[in-house]
């Protein structure tokens, strides 16, 4: 049983080691976020700094968006991975460089890139009603790599690795 022990604890040992090198996390950002549906006729602004509001949205409109600029200050070129959490989850994309995601996903930054990333909150679906208040959170988390190749970035790809 000791033996068993042993062979766990160095397996774990070794391996925890071995991924070091994949997953440097230099930074998490989270932004709290949030929409209310309204009638087709009105919309609005909230213009507060405490959340990323996309605020009064018109019920079937075809979205609200917000911006999120990036500015990578770091040496080396770092993943960058963006998720959501909420319920307001199912009702966000994003557009990153002309393409469009629905899930979460991950980009790379290089060093002093710029980049301008589109979240865009679309209540488009059967079961909402006006007055419904949607809430989440967007999750935004910057990776450094070491060994820069496609087999690391296919492996940060893997949802199997997200911390």
């Amino acid at each position: 049983m000791k033996l068993r022990y042993l062979f766990f604890l160095l397996l774990l040992f070794f391996f925890s080691f071995w991924l070091y090198p994949f997953f440097l996390i230099e930074d998490v950002i989270v932004y709290e976020t949030d929409a209310i549906i309204s009638d087709a006729n009105s919309g609005g602004f909230n213009l507060d700094e405490d959340k990323l509001h996309f605020g009064l949205v018109p019920i079937n409109s075809p979205s609200a968006y917000r911006k999120i600029d990036f500015s990578s200050p770091y040496e080396d070129t770092v993943v960058v991975t963006v998720d959501a959490s909420g319920n307001i989850k199912d009702f966000l994309s994003y557009e990153y460089q002309g393409e469009m995601y629905t899930d979460s996903f991950d980009f790379s930054l290089k060093s002093s890139e710029n980049v301008t990333l589109k979240i865009l909150f679309s209540p488009i679906q059967e079961d909402i009603a006006v007055g419904d208040y949607y809430e989440g959170k967007i999750i935004i988390v910057v990776r450094s790599w070491s060994w820069r190749d496609d087999f690391t970035m296919w492996l940060l790809q893997k949802r199997d690795f997200y911390f």
